[in-house]
């Protein structure tokens, strides 16, 4: 995960993908956490969207 999502605070590792029309699945190794879904746009406007969530969700945990 690039550091400009978050700049001020560590993003741990994310390995995944993103599909042509918003599909995603995503692993965080170092919490055993798994993201799947979708955002249903291939503009990417629900992506930031996506990504904060995961960003806040491996913060918290």
């Amino acid at each position: 995960m690039p550091r400009i999502y978050s700049p001020f605070k560590r993003i741990h590792e994310i390995i995944g993908f993103w599909g042509q029309t918003g599909a995603f699945a995503f692993y965080n190794p170092e919490r055993d956490l798994f993201f799947t879904g979708t955002v249903n746009q291939s503009s990417g406007w629900g992506h930031s969207a996506a990504v904060k969530a995961m960003i806040r969700i491996i913060q918290a945990t």
